[in-house]
């Protein structure tokens, strides 16, 4: 068996759910569950390398997916490059003291009080002492992650986003439905580890090849800008899976789940089922000494058949079972799988055995700080996805707005001439309606048709006014020239505003886009323009008035 380690990070917010809720709001995972990870690889391996036929008729199909060969272990968050772990259901915080710290964040993690209760013998004078506090109250911590050797808890940036329902019947936005979804910002990284038997690690190895270079999707809102997931270092070596040297307590054993566990027996209760998978390799179970830990019920839904899963219940990650064992085994304990009872394939029943991080009563975490060079930055790649799509034009917009402010600069000797002439402010208004409802291809001829009249003619073919910078630098010129020039498409290619423009994404500008700029750009421009001429022309006209 191999082990390799994909890290990934969220190039998108994440929507992600492990049932088949579809309220109006619910609260997303802190995870990628192994499940989604497995649909969204699946989709890439068929667009990749379509079958002929079915897809349970591929070979590399059923190895990588269906039979079992390939476990697609959760992926968790990451601290310095390591994963976390689910924080163990023993672990309980004093009422209004610190806890756990949060990874890179200011706090004073001396003064945390968390007992491991597994382990924990002491009495209410032993917390008086530790929180300082008369009465001191033990609370549970809820679902999350930690650190298997700091402590420390990872910093996830969270967001809201609010949407609209679609009207069925108008096919337009009904304002008084909303719905909203608590999402991971783009940025989290996960880590998640993948078990591979020798048959499937080559072809493992050339689909992770083609999915390195591109973004794959999971969870939900995967049309609406959701879900992209990009792999955010080169895929290692697979490594060979060793099973971690056990140390022995006698014939006592702390078993902590890494992942839930499901009953590989539907009708079985899942401790007892945990229990008797573990007796050949580590002893009868004679006694429970201590049990810490809880059941939820894992729900499903079936996109291909639109119906839910069954569901399953399952014995929560982060629980702890210790207990003893008459120690007479029917296997070597180092023969014990990573994984035990059902869902394997979909990264559940992931378990380690006498963990360190739960040796101690008293947990003492360390403050740990992210060099800033570590710091994963946030690219998004895929020039496809809408959520790029969005923040491309609306880069887009904003650059072409400053450009055209600050090309205004070019032409304010022109403004001052062109302001002194006797053009009126319904011609300016004329042109001002052309640049706004036109194609800017249509522009300067217009103003060709415009002149025709011979009344409007004369206040511009007899009227001259400075040129622009780019036309020709300190020459006087006829308005009605400066004007096609700069209604002109040829004013754009003379500044070579676009080589200035840099959009979000790895992606060079496309050929629309760079259109899209141009145009929008020149419009912006000359609408500033016909403004600050208006205000220079009005300016005059009262000054004219008081003399």
């Amino acid at each position: 068996m191999w082990r390799i380690q994909l890290n990934l990070i969220a190039r998108e917010p994440l929507i992600l759910t492990d049932g088949s809720s579809e309220t109006q709001a619910h609260q997303t995972l802190a995870y990628i569950p192994g499940n989604m990870i497995l649909g969204a690889l699946a989709g890439q391996w068929l667009r990749s390398f379509p079958p002929k036929g079915r897809p349970d008729d591929d070979p590399d199909f059923r190895a990588l997916f269906l039979d079992g060969s390939v476990s697609w272990g959760h992926a968790y968050p990451v601290i310095k490059g390591e994963a976390c772990l689910p924080i163990p259901v023993s672990f309980q915080r004093i009422k209004n003291q610190p806890g756990l710290p949060v990874f890179d964040r200011n706090q004073d993690h001396e003064k945390a009080c968390v007992i491991n209760a597994l382990s924990w013998d002491g009495e209410l004078a032993d917390l008086k002492k530790i929180s300082n506090l008369d009465r001191p109250k033990l609370k549970k911590y809820g679902a999350g992650f930690m650190h298997p050797k700091t402590f420390c808890q990872p910093h996830q940036p969270s967001q809201w986003n609010m949407h609209v329902a679609l009207d069925q019947q108008k096919r337009s936005a009904a304002e008084s439905h909303l719905f909203g979804f608590s999402a991971l910002a783009p940025g989290n990284v996960f880590q998640s580890e993948l078990l591979v038997d020798d048959k499937a690690l080559p072809v493992l190895q050339q689909l992770l090849g083609k999915v390195k270079d591109s973004d794959f999707l999971v969870g939900h809102g995967r049309s609406a800008g959701y879900g992209a997931v990009g792999i955010i270092k080169e895929v290692k070596d697979a490594v060979e899976y060793k099973q971690p040297e056990i140390k022995k307590d006698g014939d006592n054993y702390t078993i902590f789940l890494l992942s839930d566990y499901l009953s590989a027996k539907s009708w079985q209760k899942p401790v007892e089922s945990l229990l008797a998978e573990l007796a050949p390799f580590l002893g009868r179970q004679t006694g429970i000494l201590r049990l810490f830990g809880g059941h939820r019920l894992i729900a499903g839904f079936n996109n291909l058949w639109r119906l839910p899963r069954d569901s399953r219940e399952a014995l929560e990650k982060g629980s702890v079972i210790k207990f003893s064992t008459d120690g007479q085994t029917t296997r070597d304990i180092k023969e014990l799988p990573p994984a035990l009872g059902g869902g394997r394939v979909e990264g559940y029943g992931r378990i380690v055995i006498n963990p360190e991080f739960l040796n101690d009563d008293v947990i003492k975490p360390e403050a740990v700080f992210a060099a800033e060079a570590t710091k994963p930055a946030i690219t998004i790649s895929g020039a496809s996805r809408p959520i790029l799509k969005l923040m491309r034009q609306r880069a887009l917009e904003r650059e072409a707005r400053r450009l055209a402010v600050e090309k205004l600069d070019d032409v304010k000797d022109f403004l001052t001439s062109a302001a002194k002439s006797p053009v009126s402010q319904s011609q300016r208004g004329n042109i001002r309606r052309l640049v706004t409802l036109e194609n800017p291809q249509k522009w300067a001829p217009a103003f060709g048709q415009m002149l025709e009249k011979k009344t409007i003619k004369n206040k511009w073919s007899k009227e001259s006014a400075q040129c622009p910078d780019t036309l020709a630098k300190g020459r006087k010129d006829h308005l009605d020239d400066i004007m096609t020039y700069l209604l002109s498409p040829k004013l754009v290619d003379d500044l070579r505003i676009i080589q200035d423009v840099k959009l979000p994404g790895d992606q060079a500008k496309t050929e629309a886009e760079q259109k899209e700029i141009s145009h929008k750009f020149h419009r912006y421009f000359l609408l500033q323009l016909l403004s600050a001429w208006e205000k220079k022309a009005r300016g005059n006209e009262k000054k004219g008035a008081a003399q």
